[in-house]
């Protein structure tokens, strides 16, 4: 298998847990956000992409940012986040 190849299968398995994995998306959020300020969840599809090099397109990216704020809404009824407008961070 070429690098490419390889590079592309980790990137679409890493896709395919934060869309569809929900205790991968709660280790995730709870790894890329701060107690110190607050994030939106674009400049955490940014970290992943940025992470694992995913070329993520707009719906793909609509996509995991809907599942990432209802993985959030869970951790903040959990109270283990808070939200302030569109933004969260660790309490």
């Amino acid at each position: 298998m070429m690098q490419s190849e390889t590079r592309h299968t980790i990137s679409s398995d890493y896709f395919l847990k934060l869309l569809d994995d929900p205790n991968f998306q709660r280790e995730f959020l709870l790894l890329h956000l701060s107690s110190r300020y607050y994030r939106s969840i674009k400049k955490v599809l940014n970290i992943a992409e940025r992470e694992q090099g995913l070329g993520l397109d707009s719906k793909e990216r609509m996509k995991i940012a809907r599942r990432l704020r209802n993985r959030l809404a869970i951790l903040e009824y959990e109270r283990k986040v808070e939200r302030r407008g569109t933004l969260w961070r660790l309490k």
